[in-house]
């Protein structure tokens, strides 16, 4: 199963605690469509990313 997520500037840390903590107790397969970076960047963009990729199939939830 893939999963996608996202996030703006301030949530860098937390995605990547998130993601961890699903791969490794689901085993699901974590697409990233937020950013890595703490320079100011708006989560709606990424919060589309994520649903154009579930209405797509690119990720399953």
């Amino acid at each position: 199963m893939k999963i996608g997520i996202g996030n703006d500037h301030v949530a860098v840390e937390y995605k990547t605690e998130i993601k961890k903590y699903i791969e490794e107790k689901y085993g699901y397969e974590v697409v990233n469509y937020g950013t890595d970076s703490t320079e100011r960047f708006n989560y709606p963009v990424s919060g589309e990313a994520v649903a154009n990729a579930v209405v797509n199939g690119e990720v399953d939830k």
